[in-house]
């Protein structure tokens, strides 16, 4: 019997705490956009990118086009003095929606209220032009980060044309499998650059050494 409660009361204690990260997370912004910045770090440091040295949080690129600040939540550095910039925005209270829904008509209704936030925050992305700032060197285009996978496959499943119309703003829809495989790739190209860096290095310093030696053995022959 004392087992038994005290399993009881466990239960009840997770469900609590469960049903108070749920309303936390549902209705404060800033709590969602903290918890995704930090999961979008988790995959920044899995992928071998070193923070203040491979890529930089919180960066400010200053004014936009209407005067308002540009806080990019992460630029990584990529050789040839480049950047790729990375913002994480997510849709959570309409995917909890869709969760909880207990109709079909209801798992439709929410799916639509889940694509047209994500559609927003495509387009507020967007408007913000990071890479018009003169503090980077990006390419025309800025990935914007899900952190969740579901979230991600649930809305490629029922908006084929979502890729595009990203697209067409300059922004790169990425979930955390994909992002961890493009900034992999970009650990991979920096080891390669240090290693050829290093090489060069290395010949030019046994260059010097080669004509120091036969500049010692000129002047023994003198001598």
């Amino acid at each position: 019997r004392g087992e038994i409660t005290n399993i009881s009361a466990n239960a009840i204690a997770l469900s609590e705490d469960a049903q108070n990260l749920t309303k936390a997370m549902r209705g404060d912004n800033k709590t969602i956009g903290c918890w995704g910045e930090a999961k979008l770090e988790n995959i920044l440091n899995l992928s071998g990118l070193k923070k203040n040295i491979d890529y930089s949080r919180e960066e400010d690129l200053g004014e936009g086009e209407d005067g308002k600040g540009r806080r990019a939540d992460v630029i990584v550095k990529i050789p040839n003095d480049g950047h790729l910039i990375i913002d994480s925005k997510m849709s959570l209270k309409a995917y909890l929606d869709y969760t909880e829904s207990k109709t079909r008509e209801e798992e439709l209704e929410n799916i639509e209220k889940l694509i047209d936030s994500t559609k927003k925050h495509i387009k507020g992305l967007s408007n913000k032009h990071y890479h018009h700032s003169s503090k980077v060197k990006s390419p025309d285009f800025v990935f914007m980060f899900l952190p969740i996978e579901q979230i991600y496959n649930l809305l490629l499943e029922n908006d084929k044309n979502l890729h595009d119309f990203a697209a067409n703003m300059q922004i790169i829809l990425v979930a955390p499998s994909s992002l961890l495989a493009a900034l992999k790739t970009v650990s991979m190209v920096w080891r390669e650059t240090h290693l050829t860096k290093n090489s060069e290095e290395i010949a030019r310093q046994a260059g010097l050494m080669y004509d120091k030696f036969c500049n010692f053995m000129s002047d023994l022959e003198d001598v």
